[in-house]
Order: structure tokens, then sequence, then C-alpha cells
């Protein structure tokens, strides 16, 4: 396991001594799926940005939809000290899960995806991040790909099985002729029925965030 991310593991361990563990689970509504979208449905994280104190982050399914693409996207409240309030959508659909957020460092709305379930474990395929493909003018791209696949996690003495650990690579196109170049590099951990439980963006090889999951409450 990558050393920065057990470091976070094990300080949610120690800030959430006191947090309720395990959860509120409906098992008749969570059936096989690693985006539970019930209304209702809450997952609190401890955040932790680079140069900022430790925060604590917390996603909710509304129960609005909005369409994008043509593609129904749910809608996700978001709030946070450090970011305020704000809406993420959550899509499913054709095996894939995509998040879908406005993204401070690529200074625009991008769309992530976290997890193909008919993907192969080691074999990565390409998706386009932005409505139409550009960021600044510049052509960009995300390389996914599934690093390990039903795998067990530990997070804050809480016990995760069938974990699916992904990696997000997001480009861009120069034009310097060298082709596509990583700028950001997404880690995530997802839960089958519970959702995403651990995540970790790296810039430039320096950490630049990490979340992990400390509560939820599927409706």
């Amino acid at each position: 396991m990558n050393r920065n991310l057990l470091a976070i593991f094990l300080m949610a361990a120690v800030y959430c001594a006191a947090c309720k563990k395990g959860a509120d689970v409906n098992p008749m509504k969570t059936a096989d799926t690693y985006f539970p979208i019930i209304a209702g449905s809450k997952w609190q994280y401890l955040d932790l940005e680079a140069g900022l104190n430790i925060d604590t982050a917390t996603s909710t399914i509304t129960g609005a939809t909005t369409v994008f693409n043509n593609k129904t996207y749910y809608n996700v409240a978001t709030s946070s000290t450090h970011k305020g309030g704000g809406t993420d959508y959550f899509y499913t659909g054709d095996h894939v899960y995509v998040m879908r957020s406005l993204n401070a460092y690529a200074g625009t709305t991008i769309d992530l995806q976290l997890y193909n379930d008919t993907a192969t474990v080691g074999v990565s395929h390409l998706s386009i991040p932005t409505d139409n493909g550009l960021v600044d003018g510049l052509r960009v791209q995300t390389v996914n790909t599934i690093i390990e696949k039903d795998i067990p996690l530990t997070i804050n003495n809480i016990n995760y099985k069938d974990v699916v650990h992904t990696q997000v690579a997001f480009q861009y196109e120069y034009e310097n002729g060298d082709g596509f170049q990583t700028n950001f590099l997404y880690d995530f951990y997802l839960a089958k029925n519970i959702g995403m439980i651990a995540y970790k963006l790296n810039i430039a090889g320096i950490v630049a965030e990490q979340e992990v999951l400390i509560q939820y409450s599927l409706k």
C-alpha cells in the first residue's frame, strides 16, 4: 500500500476514535453497485489538502437528477469548511461509474471515470474528461486503469471487502510535440455497495489532497 495513503488511514483512525463505527445500511437497496444512489445516502470523509488544516467533507445524494450530454446524473450535495457547499454529480450506466465536479486544479467541470466493471486489471482505456475535450484551449484525456480488484481494506477499524483500486491519469496535449502528458494522477478506492472509501491526488509527484471515509449512512 502506498505510504502516503497509509499515513492518512492512520490519521483517520486517531482523529475518529470517537466516531460512530460501522454504518446504517439497507441491503435491499444496495445491490452490487460501487455508487449507491438512493436519496438521503451520506458519506463523510476526513480531508487533508496540502497547506490546509485537516477538514471533513460530506456528500449526500439529494434525489434530484441533471442531464449532461444526454446522460442522467444523480445530484450530490457537498459541503466542507475549506470548499463550502456545492453540487457534484454521479453517473452510473453502461458499466461505468463517473463523478462530475468543478475541479479547482483544472479550472473547469470535469468527468472522472472512477471504474468500469467490465475492464481487466492492468489494462488501460481512454476517456474524455470535459464536454468539449479541452482545458484552457488544450486537448485533454484521461487514462483509466484498474490497479487492484476485489481486495480487502481496513479504514478506521472498519473492514471493507470487494474493494477496487483504480487510477486516473489526467493528461494534457501541449504544443511541444511530445503528445499527451500527465498533470494530475488520481487514485480511488471503491467498496462494493458502499461507494468511495478513499481518494488521493498527486500533482507533479506531490500529494495534493487525500480523503478517507470516516462515516456513512445508506438509505
